[in-house]
């Protein structure tokens, strides 16, 4: 090895023998193990301030809020548009929530599948 691997390592073994062996969450103030925090190169000691726990709910309700916010997106009504049509789901909001999972499981809008199925469904109207 090289000398500056030397130094490094021995550096991370005197770093580590000076460290507690607990932290404190940040977010839930338990004070747990070393090991139940993930690494995070760019703090000073290493290692993440929210324990793994904390950091997987904080992540689970970030998507969450992403798909809902994506949800009310898509299906936000466009007012003041003449050459659009708005549909109140209101009354029906089983039936919307449907549309939605079968949108984003053919990756398309909630409004591109709802064209999509007016325009295979419903027979053009013929003027006389």
């Amino acid at each position: 090895m090289s000398d500056k691997t030397n130094v490094k390592n021995l550096a991370d073994k005197l770093m580590r023998a000076a460290m507690p062996e607990t932290k404190t969450c940040n977010r839930c103030g338990k004070t747990l193990p070393l090991d139940q925090f993930g690494r995070h190169n760019t703090s000073k000691d290493g290692l993440m301030s929210m324990c793994r726990a904390c950091k997987g709910a904080s992540a689970k309700q970030a998507h969450a809020n992403v798909r809902a916010t994506a949800a009310a997106d898509a299906v936000a009504p466009i007012i003041n548009d003449p050459n659009r049509v708005c549909l109140d789901f209101t009354a029906y909001p089983d039936i919307l929530k449907k549309v939605a999972n079968i949108a984003f499981g053919e990756f398309r809008s909630v409004e591109k599948q709802i064209i999509f199925f007016l325009k295979n469904n419903v027979p053009e109207r013929v003027e006389e």
